[in-house]
């Protein structure tokens, strides 16, 4: 069976500034060593200013439109899943 993802309905405030979901000084349990350091969360001032932009789709699609080689890879990225799909669809139907 087959299920479609419906998309969220997210308010547009939402994308006009990210905060960190963790304040500074929080420990954050990523560690993978046994003995390694807690890691403990920053200010948001000290994270990169790129680290904003990356859950923004506005500033997704503007660099996607700055670099072309990007923009085609996904495009054969998104035309290869569906195509995927269609197949897995067809094989399951002839089953």
């Amino acid at each position: 069976m087959f299920f479609r993802r419906l998309p969220l309905a997210i308010p547009r405030s939402l994308f006009v500034r990210f905060a960190s979901s963790a304040p500074e000084g929080t420990k954050i349990n990523l560690n993978i060593y046994k003995n390694q350091t807690p890691i403990v969360a920053k200010a948001d001032s000290e994270y990169p200013e790129w680290l904003w932009k990356v859950l923004d789709p506005k500033a997704q699609a503007e660099a996607l439109k700055n670099d072309p080689i990007r923009a085609a890879r996904k495009a054969r990225r998104q035309a290869n899943k569906q195509k995927i799909k269609e197949n897995n669809f067809l094989a399951a139907m002839a089953k």
